[in-house]
């Protein structure tokens, strides 16, 4: 499985040699840049997070559901008929 930036397993480190054992080599210089960079992204995620709306499925319409739990593409207006909802 390929890591992507929504799951929240973090990729596996790569294995230090000798080579990067020092602080201008290359790869030590890019995994460094990487950390600080995956720190910032995972601050800013969770500082906006924080903002975001939330839709409640408690009253959902069962059709609607059905197709949700199925992972089809579902119309908003499929899982909240009722006006008043």
């Amino acid at each position: 499985m390929v890591p992507s930036i929504f799951s929240r397993r973090s990729a596996p480190e790569p294995e230090v040699t000798e080579a990067s054992s020092t602080s201008t080599h290359p790869t030590t210089l890019v995994g460094q840049a990487r950390t600080a960079w995956r720190t910032r992204l995972e601050e800013t995620i969770a500082a906006d997070s924080k903002n975001l709306p939330t839709l409640s499925l408690t009253e959902a319409h069962p059709g609607g559901l059905a197709q949700l739990f199925t992972e089809h593409p579902v119309r908003l207006s499929l899982l909240i008929r009722e006006p008043i909802a």
